[in-house]
């Protein structure tokens, strides 16, 4: 009976209700794909019920990932500063939940009986799970891994993923897919895990190689997966649950998952009540539904088994422990974040407080300049065994640097942030010019015989590829 009855909130959620019998609503700003909005929405008004509760409509808005709620979010506040009309923010990481509560705009929600608080640690392997004053909770947990293109790699003799490194491999031109970090949390915090996990000179220089090898940064990275699951790119930055849902779809002979061992983080992915919420009361419920257990098995388990989705796994993994035993077989997620081990600590405080510095520096040197790299990669990848580093395409700024500008609040005044980034786009609009009249200077034998390697390796990518696409039936 209470299958069917969570069949029928389902069934509800997907039509709209007559005005004479509209629920009371909650505006619920998310990044998350429609499918989970859909579970959790009949899910959520199935416990309602259970607990004698009205029906309460949710009404997503999706303004983007990550890093664009954070824009919106303080946007709508500058211009609204006691309520923007939104009363929950769900999903985008753990760091836009810590960057919002630094300017205050998030609403501490202490209606959460303890018995839930007492389910959930403080933190995971360094990654906070709640903010001390309880203004935002992490519902679930992520990590960040690659996701490949098994035949493909294979096919083209390309190398097997194993650690971020890799990426820069000058093999890989033009076979990664990247969601732009500067509107995608996910693929932020990946950029983020290399400079932290390499060190600040490296980091960089591998994240140039990468971007060097991106055939493009689309705007969301919903997309990723399925570039890379139809062949249009052989590996793609991923959070866990979008990588495991992808090799449930097409098999784990066609498609792998990697979480680089020692080079990830695990981030919890969180829910608030944003300051001046119109529906706190309605908003309260929802954000002690996620954290509830009956939220959390939706969120872990199979479908179809008690408490999972009706329709379509969600693969996120629980901040509740002892669930992972609990479930047993029935648990959608093969790994058990809580007996995880690792060498490399996150510092989430630095990613968050740098957030936006280090995104100004990606945009500006790797993706606006991607057009330069990439023509840089062709012309030498034939001959390149090893990534080649454009200095000029470096962040001209040390870590210390990017803490000063920090600290004197130097991003946030926006005439000195606008001088601060004219000077980084001289630097490289001028690398740029120098390589170009460098490639002008080369002997024409040189130019010839670069031309006709990029050529050939055109040629020979071409025949792997469609030997790839008639052996998948695609051609």
């Amino acid at each position: 009976m209470a299958r069917l009855r969570q069949l029928i909130c389902l069934l509800i959620s997907f039509t709209a209700l007559p005005a004479a019998l509209a629920a009371e609503d909650l505006i619920v700003i998310s990044p998350h794909w429609d499918g989970m909005k859909q579970e959790v929405r009949a899910s959520f008004n199935h416990w309602l019920a259970d607990r004698h509760h009205a029906t309460i409509n949710l009404r997503f808005l999706d303004v983007g990932g990550g890093s664009d709620i954070i824009k919106y979010v303080s946007s709508e506040f500058n211009q609204h500063p006691d309520s923007t009309g939104i009363d929950v923010l769900w999903g985008g990481g753990t760091d836009p939940f810590m960057e919002l509560e630094r300017q205050h705009l998030l609403r501490p929600d202490t209606s959460i009986p303890e018995a839930i608080i007492s389910d959930i640690p403080e933190s995971i392997l360094g990654s906070p799970l709640r903010a001390k004053d309880r203004s935002w909770f992490a519902v679930s947990l992520s990590a960040f891994g690659i996701l490949y293109n098994k035949e493909l790699v294979r096919r083209l003799h390309l190398p097997t993923p194993a650690s971020w490194e890799i990426l820069a491999d000058p093999q890989l031109y033009t076979w990664i897919a990247c969601a732009d970090p500067r509107k995608s949390a996910s693929s932020h915090v990946i950029f983020e895990i290399i400079l932290q996990a390499y060190g600040w000179t490296k980091g960089w220089q591998i994240l140039q190689g990468m971007a060097a090898n991106t055939r493009v940064f689309t705007s969301s990275s919903a997309q990723t997966p399925h570039d890379v699951a139809i062949g249009e790119v052989a590996y793609g930055f991923v959070i866990d649950s979008y990588g495991l849902q992808a090799v449930q779809r097409a098999g784990e002979n066609m498609l792998g998952f990697v979480i680089p061992r020692n080079l990830t983080a695990l981030s919890g992915d969180g829910v608030a009540i944003l300051k001046g919420a119109p529906h706190a009361r309605q908003a309260e419920l929802f954000v002690e539904y996620l954290l509830s257990r009956e939220g959390q098995t939706l969120l872990m388990a199979k479908k179809g088994t008690p408490g999972g989705p009706l329709t379509q796994e969600l693969a996120k993994m629980s901040v509740i422990p002892a669930l992972y035993e609990q479930l047993k077989d029935q648990n959608s997620i093969p790994i058990n974040p809580f007996e995880w081990t690792t060498s490399f600590s996150y510092n989430f405080e630095l990613a968050s407080k740098r957030w936006t510095v280090i995104n100004d520096l990606i945009g500006i040197f790797l993706i606006e300049g991607n057009a330069f790299l990439r023509e840089i990669r062709e012309r030498y990848a034939a001959s390149q065994t090893q990534p080649v580093v454009i200095p000029e395409f470096l962040p001209p700024i040390d870590e210390v640097r990017v803490q000063q500008l920090i600290e004197n609040r130097i991003l946030l005044d926006a005439k000195l942030r606008n001088e601060e980034l004219v000077r980084w786009r001289s630097l490289r609009s001028g690398g740029e010019h120098r390589g170009k009249m460098d490639m002008m200077q080369l002997p024409l034998w040189m130019l010839v015989l670069l031309t006709g390697a990029t050529l050939l390796t055109r040629f020979v990518k071409w025949i792997r590829i469609s030997a790839f696409f008639r052996r998948s039936g695609l051609m």
